[in-house]
């Protein structure tokens, strides 16, 4: 998603309070770990990379190849982007980077589609991914503000909006 910020740190790391929402992005649970000690605030099986992609990238325990890093981010992309596009197609459901204009048009035009819309997520979280609010800048402040609070006001309207109306 544009604007928003994602922190990549291991889950055997100690957690600290600038983490925001943490989440753990693998098909196994680490080895050893509590889920006390993990602090997470959720498990995502489903997007983290697939067995076989996971066995490729760990098949060669020698130092990190830029040229490897670089064809397992490429296919994990592509993972991630299959993934969503099956989420998308499900009923009912569409996700949506609510910083980008044209997501929120696609939105709006599916919901009045489906006839408005019963639950609408939003879960950029910026502020908390920004580290320590006390330490953010105004600059930070205000993409957290255009991210986290203007993007859900600019689409509620369009998810509340009467069937026909659009």
């Amino acid at each position: 998603m544009s604007g928003s910020t994602f922190l990549i740190k291991r889950v055997y790391d100690d957690p600290e309070s600038g983490d925001g929402y943490r989440v753990l992005v693998d098909r196994l649970w680490p080895r050893g770990l509590t889920k006390e000690a993990a602090a997470l605030d959720e498990w995502c099986k489903g997007v983290a990379p697939s067995d076989d992609l996971r066995k490729w990238v760990h098949e060669d325990p020698g130092p990190a190849d830029d040229a490897r890093w670089a064809e397992f981010e490429r296919i994990y992309a592509e993972e991630l982007d299959s993934a969503a596009a099956e989420i998308d197609g499900l009923g009912g459901h569409m996700a949506a980077d609510l910083t980008d204009t044209g997501d929120i048009a696609k939105l709006a035009d599916r919901m009045a589609q489906e006839g408005g819309c019963d639950i609408l997520v939003h879960a950029a979280g910026v502020t908390g991914a920004k580290g320590d609010p006390l330490e953010m800048t105004d600059d930070d402040w205000m993409e957290a503000w255009e991210i986290d609070f203007m993007s859900a006001v600019r689409l509620m309207p369009k998810a509340t909006m009467a069937p026909g109306a659009a």
